[in-house]
């Protein structure tokens, strides 16, 4: 509700003080100080803009889980061929 009324006031849609906010399917009648009336359509631009960053965090965060599970396999292939050279090493010396 506050990113809303704030979004609202930034944008210039409302007059800073507000006394009632009123969520309607797919409108916002906001209420001023003076009774005056406003309907928007913010609560659908809002929720346009934060399933689209939402959208983004989601594969920005699966394409860091797919670097973290690469990186580890490396990891444990570098561990596997280092043990393997450290046991040919000690087999060739006994």
């Amino acid at each position: 509700m506050f990113l809303v009324l704030g979004y609202a006031i930034r944008e210039q849609k409302v007059p800073s003080r507000v006394f009632e906010i009123e969520f309607v399917p797919h409108r916002t009648v906001i209420t001023g100080e003076k009774g005056q009336q406003r309907e928007e359509k913010i609560i659908g631009n809002l929720l346009i803009h934060w399933g689209i960053i939402s959208f983004l965090f989601v594969v920005i965060n699966e394409a860091i889980d797919q670097v973290v599970v690469l990186i580890q396999i490396l990891v444990v292939v570098a561990g596997l061929d280092g043990l393997r050279a450290i046991l040919k090493i000690r087999l060739t010396a006994e």
